[in-house]
């Protein structure tokens, strides 16, 4: 036997187009070369996900957003990170040893962000068979002042992947669903809902202007009048009056933004039932003075002879005499 047992199909996956043998019908040096640079490619592939997966396990658990989700997101993670440096080894070639050392640095950068293996995949494909580069008129999240790359696999997590969804979303909703504060969601929607406006003449703007944001636009024009300038002649007087329609077309839109915004969430089932796990979640990690006022919330929401809102007054109680967090019993809204 001569190395790897080529019936088995692990072998094809491996080996991919670099099924090669001698003349002989042994297998030649380029054989046992791609064996070594495609296990290179995936085992690297696979820690540099694996990497990512402990870390984004850890912030959730830290800021209580360790939820289902989070684990089959990591797990796709991983094996789409395993398999797209495996597959991007292929592209190489007979590789110069100057690609083969670094290979595993290249496989580990791809298992962390595989979204930049599918990139170059797309990129390559797109080139052998003449279709062009594809272009999406969508922007990307990170290109959001503040905007981290783990903010931004979070938010795409739920379904909001560039500005444009961003800014349509309702700063409460995505606070419920998400470990991130009611400041900081507001604060991206308003950025997104500006630079869904404003496109290309964002960056632009926020430099001459120093405004990033819907709330910050509409705090100026709640001012009134800059000395004796109106709001919309400053901004155009700021901008070089490169802005104007688009300026005047903004402080008329963005009173109803900052009314959808402010509008409280629906008081749904889905509503109490996040604050109720919130304020376990606070219960069980320890934090007393928050779980009180979660639970608090929660009380002015569901009917007060309820047996939820029962069992979270002996939790307030318990939680008052005892100035500590009380074990998580796991019990959820309608099981006392």
């Amino acid at each position: 036997m001569w190395g790897v047992d080529y019936s088995k199909g692990a072998n094809f996956l491996l080996l991919g187009p670099y099924m090669l043998f001698g003349p002989d019908g042994r297998p030649d040096h380029d054989y046992y070369q791609h064996i070594a640079v495609s296990l290179t490619a995936f085992q690297f592939g696979f820690l540099g996900a694996y990497v990512y997966l402990i870390g984004d396990l850890v912030r959730a658990y830290f800021i209580l957003d360790l939820t289902p989700q989070v684990f089959v997101a990591s797990t796709i993670r991983v094996i789409t990170g395993s398999l797209l440096a495996l597959v991007t080894s292929f592209m190489t070639g007979y590789m110069s040893k100057e690609v083969n050392i670094s290979l595993p640095l290249i496989s580990f950068f791809f298992g962390y962000f595989p979204e930049t293996a599918l990139i170059l995949i797309q990129k390559k494909v797109a080139g052998w068979i003449g279709l062009g580069e594809t272009k999406y008129h969508a922007i990307p999240l990170s290109r959001l002042p503040g905007m981290s790359y783990a903010h931004e696999t979070r938010l795409i997590r739920e379904g909001y992947d560039n500005v444009e969804n961003l800014a349509t979303v309702r700063p409460l909703d995505l606070m419920l669903r998400t470990g991130f504060t009611h400041r900081q969601v507001r604060q991206w929607i308003a950025q997104a809902w500006l630079y869904s406006h404003m496109r290309e003449d964002y960056e632009e703007f926020v430099k001459q202007t120093g405004i990033t944001g819907a709330d910050e636009l509409a705090e100026l024009l709640d001012k009134g009048n800059v000395g004796s300038t109106t709001p919309e002649e400053y901004l155009s007087a700021a901008t070089g009056d490169k802005y104007t329609h688009k300026i005047a077309a903004l402080c008329r839109l963005v009173g109803k933004w900052k009314e959808r915004a402010d509008r409280p969430l629906s008081l749904s089932p889905q509503y109490t039932r996040a604050l109720f796990d919130k304020g376990q979640a606070l219960k069980a990690k320890g934090d007393t003075k928050g779980a009180i006022e979660v639970f608090q919330r929660f009380l002015a929401l569901v009917p007060p002879d309820s047996d939820d809102a029962k069992q979270v007054k002996e939790w307030i109680a318990k939680l008052g005499k005892s100035g500590r967090s009380t074990p998580n019993t796991g019990d959820e809204p309608g099981k006392p």
